[in-house]
């Protein structure tokens, strides 16, 4: 498309000022567009993410589960790390870590063994009651019903009771 753009004629001067308008508001309608996406991704599916990890003490350990997987606003898998915020803002302890492949900027500077069930990260519903147990804290992205068993799960306390993203501690 660019180098359709770059090897078009240059329009005529008659009306240059439309040329300039329609890409300005072009571009102004996709900003706005984007803008208003990420506010509502942020305000709907990272609801109660900041209450989270502000309760959440320093250098603690976290187990995190992502139970919704997919975003009404972007495609992928845009939670998959973001219990990982726990890691950046409280230097919490994660059950996974892209730390852990030694090809990113941060690396663990050991090995780290790990007593939980594996791909917790891909598969939440795999988590067995003894993963709760090997850590501290639990942040769980969930709808109502999945916070409503949450809460049942004897071994774990809520720490945050609003929002998708909730904290709960260990008993």
């Amino acid at each position: 498309m660019i180098l359709i753009l770059a090897a078009a004629p240059r329009p005529p001067q008659i009306g240059s000022r439309v040329f300039r308008v329609i890409p300005a508001a072009l571009a102004a309608v996709f900003l706005l567009i984007s803008a208003n996406a990420w506010r509502s991704f942020e305000v709907r599916e990272l609801s109660g993410l900041g209450e989270a990890i502000d309760a959440l003490p320093q250098n603690s350990s976290v187990l995190g589960l992502d139970y919704m997987r997919e975003s009404e606003y972007i495609k992928g898998f845009p939670f998959l790390q973001t219990f990982a915020y726990a890691q950046v803002v409280k230097g919490a302890d994660l059950n996974f870590s892209f730390a852990e492949h030694g090809s990113g900027l941060a690396n663990y500077s050991g090995s780290r063994k790990s007593t939980w069930s594996p791909g917790l990260e891909w598969s939440p519903h795999r988590v067995r009651p003894d993963d709760f147990l090997q850590f501290e804290f639990t942040l769980v992205n969930g709808d109502e019903k999945i916070h409503g068993f949450a809460k049942q799960v004897p071994s774990l306390v809520p720490v945050t009771g609003t929002g998708r993203w909730r904290l709960y501690r260990r008993r």
